[in-house]
């Protein structure tokens, strides 16, 4: 069973926006997840994080994957958390080939790796970029269906399309990354494990 559960997430939201704990850009946006809908469901994913396309970026490559963290394999998907890694307008990551030849590191910072992060840390990672991605989606909503009073109609427009052109370079960045990784020798292999947590999962 997975450990994080996107419905029990979307509900704690909704009550810290009620409380004022948090803000976000389109709250009504939660207002369109209902019992049933997975993260998967929603037009974010559809429209923009589907695009990492993880399922085939290690086609052909002789590598099989990310390195997860030992006995938790099972735990989280690990693919999702790759594309909201690489989707995200927050923060700078690495894929770094594992000298075990066989998978890639995910280095969320410059101090760690996936592998060594703890059930609750990953957990905190999807909520973190989750939210994210709805505040954003929730943006980028706002922006295409009302005009904000204080800017004119060609600066929003603007505006819009500096928020799709970022969209565009993550994904740019994302396949460029893959693809260097594709082309280095089978027998060139970095250690990347790194013992150090970074200090804001902790």
């Amino acid at each position: 069973m997975a450990l994080f559960d996107f419905q029990s997430y979307v509900q704690e939201l909704r009550e810290k926006v009620k409380d004022g704990t948090i803000e976000m850009w389109y709250p009504s946006i939660l207002d369109s997840i209902t019992e049933d809908t997975k993260f998967e469901d929603l037009p974010v994913y559809k429209e923009y994080i589907s695009q990492f396309d993880v399922a085939s970026t290690f086609k052909d490559s002789g590598i099989i994957g990310i390195k997860v963290p030992s006995g938790l394999e099972k735990d989280f998907d690990y693919t999702l958390l790759l594309q909201l890694v690489a989707a995200s307008f927050s923060n700078d990551y690495e894929l770094r080939l594992n000298s075990d030849s066989k998978f890639v590191d995910l280095m969320i910072t410059a101090k760690s790796g996936l592998q060594k992060l703890e059930a609750s840390q990953i957990i905190r990672l999807f909520e973190i970029y989750i939210y994210e991605q709805l505040n954003l989606e929730g943006l980028r909503m706002e922006l295409k269906e009302e005009e904000i009073e204080c800017f004119d109609e060609e600066f929003d427009n603007e505006f819009y399309d500096d928020f799709e052109l970022k969209r565009q370079d993550k994904i740019s960045e994302f396949n460029k990354m893959v693809l260097q990784l594709k082309e280095q020798p089978k027998n060139h292999r970095e250690n990347a494990v790194i013992d150090d947590k970074p200090d804001e999962l902790q």
